[in-house]
């Protein structure tokens, strides 16, 4: 898919903070921010729709579910695959470009979905708002801590902390994960 001109420079500036993604993944990433800067939302119609100037509703609408999709599950199937985990540090630093503080707090947030996932999400916290920059998904009803997976992501964000800055790591306090 083509991107739309005024997504030009929402490119380079992804490009510069996760020089790692594949094309097709860039240019996935870029329609979903640029559609759901435009939205004001994440949701998938509100992108869809905020890309719909540039092309159809429906085709922009299938590129975004399928950009999400593994690669083996897709229409045309194919190996690329993305680990995410390797965007963790990235995107931290990313985040970390802005910050004015010597301070960074991060949230710990471990979320239930009905009895299908857990997600266990790791947000740097700004005023009201909570930046994901680092998650797990297991299965509701995998067995064993949600600390195990904590400890790993807060290893794998710790690269991007220059050392001089303070951290402080805010979690509920539960034994189960918050159902929603």
């Amino acid at each position: 898919m083509r991107l739309p001109g005024e997504c030009h420079k929402m490119r380079q500036v992804i490009r510069t903070h996760l020089p790692h993604l594949s094309r097709p993944q860039l240019d996935g990433l870029v329609l979903w921010v640029c559609g759901a800067v435009l939205a004001g939302s994440a949701c998938q119609n509100a992108v869809a729709s905020a890309l719909s100037p540039w092309g159809g509703w429906n085709e922009f609408r299938q590129y975004l579910r399928e950009w999400l999709y593994d690669g083996s599950d897709r229409a045309r199937p194919c190996q690329t695959e993305l680990d995410v985990s390797l965007c963790f540090a990235p995107l931290l630093r990313w985040v970390l470009c802005w910050w004015h503080s010597e301070r960074l707090a991060l949230a710990v947030d471990p979320t239930l979905k009905g009895d299908q996932t857990t997600a266990i999400v790791i947000s740097v916290l700004q005023r009201s708002c909570a930046i994901p920059v680092a998650w797990r998904i297991r299965k509701a009803t995998q067995r064993g801590s949600w600390m195990d997976p904590t400890v790993e992501l807060l290893k794998e964000l710790a690269p991007a902390v220059p050392r001089e800055m303070t951290v402080i790591v805010l979690s509920r306090l539960c034994t189960k994960p918050e159902k929603i």
